[in-house]
């Protein structure tokens, strides 16, 4: 059987957003980041999250929602998403394949 998931990157800035987009509240009251973290943990089995050093609110916010899914904290984040999605994809080692998401995505299908 073949072993994979998903990475979720969510270690950005949000800059050109203005604020932390992650943490933006969707009219459902869910913020960004949950509802894609809902949205894809139901399409995979295995979830990466990869965030930042210092995100220990959105990390326990996370982890709450969905404590099945892994949060890899990215040390190097702040250097871009290419980095970003390098955490993630050390963590998923041993995986057989990886698809990845975007946490500012929650309505893909």
């Amino acid at each position: 059987m073949r072993r994979g998931g998903v990475v979720l990157l969510a270690a950005g800035y949000g800059r050109r957003f203005g604020s932390d987009k992650r943490r933006h509240v969707l009219p459902d009251g869910r913020p960004l980041a949950l509802a894609s973290l809902d949205l894809y943990a139901a399409a995979f089995d295995e979830v990466i999250v990869v965030v930042r050093p210092e995100d220990d609110a959105l990390a326990d916010a996370l982890s709450a929602r969905r404590p099945e899914a892994h949060i890899e904290r990215c040390p190097d984040a702040a250097l871009g998403m290419g980095h970003s999605l390098s955490c993630g994809a050390r963590a998923a080692a041993g995986w057989d394949y990886l698809f990845v998401a975007l946490a500012d995505m929650a309505w893909i299908r």
